[in-house]
């Protein structure tokens, strides 16, 4: 909230929007201010002063275009007030966010579990920034080849094994606390006509073409590198097909934002589903994909490259080594693209996540509500540390929902913890309070089930 505030004070006095940074000498001033020039680091330092020091303590220009602000007892009043305040739900976006997406005929990896706890996190952060979110879970059930074959080795129906399947990951996903507002059918979209109408608009607008029997998607005209198949010969829709006719569906039912969570084998239809929706004439900003990294599992150090469903460590089989909020934690900490090694060993000291529940028991037990002496905290170091850290709360959760990025909450959790270990006993009481309010709404937003 302080640097939120700091940053408003100094786009009120009109200018480029400043950098603001913690202070590298917290002793000196809580934050550096990067400014176009030293000319505009002194006028609006003036500025600030006018404020006076209940607000402001200090403003000094250093450098070339640098300016050191210490804040005053009353903005730090100011922004512990409404340190935890969200923004109302729906008054942002209208966001549709579709995650996981799993195959009907496979078991669940660890990489729908990782896509399913960044699509559920992202969809807190999100709404707690004041946007409207639908979680949605689009179900690979059009009658393809692989498909038809799996129903016809369980002696069943293509609908009754999706049904079943469907049963089966939707309750795994929620021992996970990963779940949705609705489904979307691939073979709906076949079966309503709007696949077909996406292809003749595609058609009109001049980037769809018959080559060799195929129908082709003109996406090297759109910045992808190279043309897609559409309709392959014979009639039978591509994945790409579908999908464009499902991203067409979406904003026709009036969703303003579009965020899709795919795992790294498809980052190449990134580039060609925006070149579809542009070939569509539709804004391919309106979508953003946020693609998510391999996920290694190790044992004692070693690699396991199988579980009981051949290939690859089930999310079933994760769960029967860790905790939900264990293994949600561990996926969360790393940014989503980022590769991840998973370790299923009980740790043989406390983990991450029960250093931080120990943290939040040790707060819980000293809380006192109650308006903090702000000069008094800012007289001990550990104290004002923890403060300042505490109050860059609603900065972190804003970055964290604009840039796509719950890991950023996963960091900022864990820095509160350290901070708060290193305090002295007796604990603060409103200090305290303050912090297990922020640590357990830190934890709200990341999913993460609270001892």
């Amino acid at each position: 909230m302080l640097r939120s505030t700091l940053t408003a004070r100094i786009l009120s006095l009109g200018g480029e929007r400043p950098e603001i940074l913690p202070s590298p000498l917290p002793e000196a001033a809580d934050y550096v201010v990067r400014l176009a020039s030293r000319a505009r680091a002194e006028a609006v330092a003036e500025a600030l002063r006018a404020d006076g020091p209940g607000r402001i303590r200090a403003a000094d220009a250093v450098g070339e275009g640098f300016l050191f602000v210490a804040l005053g007892p009353d903005a730090y009043d100011a922004a512990l007030e409404s340190l935890t305040d969200s923004a109302p739900e729906g008054v942002g976006e209208k966001v549709l966010l579709e995650y996981v997406s799993a195959d009907p005929s496979a078991a669940l990896s660890l990489i729908h579990a990782r896509e399913g706890v960044v699509g559920d996190a992202l969809a807190r952060l999100l709404q707690a920034t004041g946007s409207g979110v639908f979680r949605e879970y689009y179900v690979n059930d059009a009658p393809g080849a692989a498909l038809k074959t799996f129903a016809a080795s369980l002696s069943k129906e293509i609908p009754e094994v999706v049904e079943a399947a469907r049963a089966s990951q939707g309750a795994t996903l929620a021992r996970l606390g990963v779940t949705f507002d609705g489904d979307a059918s691939e073979n709906a979209l076949r079966e309503s006509g709007a696949l077909d109408e996406t292809l003749d608009v595609l058609r009109t607008n001049g980037y769809a073409e018959e080559r060799g029997g195929a129908l082709w998607l003109r996406s090297s005209a759109l910045g992808d590198d190279q043309d897609r198949v559409l309709l392959r010969p014979g009639g039978e829709p591509t994945y790409l097909a579908g999908d464009l006719a499902y991203h067409r569906d979406k904003l026709g039912r009036g969703f303003t934002r579009l965020i899709d969570v795919w795992d790294s084998d498809h980052r190449g239809y990134v580039a060609r589903t925006h070149a579809g929706l542009n070939a569509l004439g539709l804004s391919a900003d309106r979508l953003d994909v946020l693609v998510c990294g391999p996920v290694r599992v190790l044992r004692d150090g070693t690699e396991v490259r199988g579980g009981r469903h051949g290939a690859f460590v089930s999310l079933e089989e994760a769960l029967e080594d860790l905790s939900p909020g264990e293994l949600r934690f561990a996926l969360l900490r790393l940014a989503p693209d980022a590769p991840l090694d998973l370790s299923l060993d009980t740790p043989s000291g406390a983990s991450p996540l029960a250093t931080l529940h120990a943290t939040l028991a040790r707060l819980e037990q000293a809380a006192r509500p109650g308006a903090p002496d702000v000069p008094a905290l800012l007289a001990s170091e550990a104290s004002a540390a923890l403060l300042r850290r505490l109050l860059d709360f609603p900065f972190e959760r804003h970055e964290a929902a604009t840039t796509l990025a719950p890991h950023r909450l996963v960091r900022f959790a864990e820095e509160l913890s350290a901070l708060a270990g290193a305090l002295p006993d007796p604990l603060d009481g409103p200090l305290a309070d303050a912090a297990c309010r922020v640590l357990r709404q830190t934890l709200d937003l990341l999913g993460i089930p609270q001892e």
